[in-house]
């Protein structure tokens, strides 16, 4: 009853934070032009895939072997070693690369503006290292189970960085355009949870002492996963690369926004991973039920078509009422279409974190891989004659082949560690 009560106070808190954020939404499609919310959604995508490489995936790690640990001096050390190496190598791979030329490169290479190029460039080194060090922040958190500072993450999060994104649009802080001035908004709102949570909330947890074997252990299981957030990257961001490289950045703002609008569904799903990985690893038996998982899979696909038709209800009626602009009428017609994706993309995460407690980080990077290169493949393929709808089909179908593959591996782990599968 107390795993119930504790997914339900943080899928609340999520869930309130996202229907402010709706509330957001038309307000950023009205003062902002298509070419503006196709490109600063397309970035943020961008980064928010590539802070886990930036990591090199050590969060996941940090949670499973903290949550084992029976010291808590242990899980501090484990804590502190994690947030000075990800933030020192964070640092040094981003830094590095914006000397050499490289981040320039690869955002003329994925097809974004040219104007302030540099400026953006900088703003997201930045942005990336703040990222990965919340990355740590938040597994902390979870690794706790206080349910009070993660809802807590949830909304200073929320009110931080829309805040402050809000602030210098008005004001149009950089002089410059609206890309730059949303990317300062979220740096410094960024910026500022990470303040918070580091001299109030994780102060105590804080230990000037680094634990090299735990650094060496946490590495070691994290390289195939971060080789695997590499393909994860491919796979989020090969779509978008295909619409701006065959169509136009415009085009990519409503398949971009239609993500937007079903984030809550993926947002939900964290936070039920959040509460129940720590006392998942904690966990000295458990077992595999093949028939269980595939009846909370049809349970929820049964939840997320539900939560699909809310949403698309509430955006037909926003374009009917002209508070989201007509220009975006495709969106609840991809919504229907993604919404196939999102199911999948919500139970991959359950199959993971088994796979992590098993040591099975070689099997997600092997399915992780098939995916991405499927992704590139189909897509390569599918979007140049069917444009968004190509994207659709290109990572549906990649999102079912790698369940498939997770099913599949399920009992090799199961024999491996001797563990009970009905």
């Amino acid at each position: 009853m107390s795993l119930i009560n504790s997914v339900l106070k943080v899928c609340g808190s999520e869930l309130t934070v996202r229907v402010c954020g709706y509330l957001l939404i038309p307000f950023y499609l009205q003062i902002r032009t298509k070419n503006q919310i196709g490109e600063f959604t397309y970035l943020i995508s961008f980064i928010a895939s590539f802070a886990s490489i930036l990591t090199f995936s050590i969060y996941i790690p940090q949670n499973h072997l903290a949550s084992i640990s029976k010291s808590s001096e242990q899980k501090k050390i484990i804590f502190f070693t994690t947030l000075v190496f990800v933030f020192l190598i964070s640092s040094v791979i981003t830094f590095t690369s914006l000397a050499l030329g490289f981040t320039v490169y690869l955002f003329e290479f994925m097809g974004f503006s040219i104007n302030n190029i540099y400026l953006k460039s900088l703003i997201t080194t930045f942005l990336l290292i703040i990222t990965s060090v919340n990355l740590v922040v938040l597994t902390q958190n979870i690794i706790s189970k206080n349910m009070k500072n993660l809802i807590l993450f949830t909304f200073i999060k929320f009110i931080s960085i829309n805040l402050t994104s809000v602030i210098f649009l008005y004001y149009q802080i950089s002089g410059l355009d609206g890309t730059v001035d949303r990317l300062l908004g979220v740096l410094f709102g960024e910026f500022f949870l990470c303040i918070i949570f580091l001299s109030i909330f994780l102060r105590p947890f804080i230990k000037s002492k680094i634990d090299f074997n735990y650094l060496k252990d946490g590495l070691k299981s994290s390289f195939p996963l971060t080789i695997a957030a590499i393909f994860s990257v491919i796979y989020t961001i090969s779509d978008r690369y295909f619409i701006v490289k065959y169509f136009n950045i415009s085009e990519l703002a409503d398949y971009n926004v239609a993500h937007l609008f079903l984030s809550p569904i993926i947002i939900l799903s964290a936070s039920f991973l959040n509460v129940w990985s720590p006392i998942f690893f904690a966990q000295s038996k458990t077992r595999f039920n093949t028939k269980i998982m595939l009846k909370n899979m049809i349970s929820l696909f049964a939840i997320v078509f539900s939560i699909v038709i809310l949403i698309g209800i509430s955006i037909i009626g926003g374009l009917y009422l002209g508070v989201i602009p007509k220009d975006y009428s495709n969106v609840p017609t991809y919504i229907f279409f993604l919404s196939l994706n999102y199911c999948f993309l919500c139970y991959k995460g359950i199959f993971e974190i088994y796979f992590v407690k098993f040591y099975g980080s070689k099997i997600i990077l092997i399915c992780t891989s098939i995916q991405a290169i499927s992704s590139v493949f189909l897509g390569y393929k599918l979007i140049p004659d069917m444009g968004v709808y190509g994207a659709i089909v290109a990572s549906s179908i990649s999102n079912v082949l790698v369940i498939l593959l997770y099913f599949t591996f399920t009992p090799i782990i199961s024999s491996k560690y001797n563990l009970r599968r009905i």
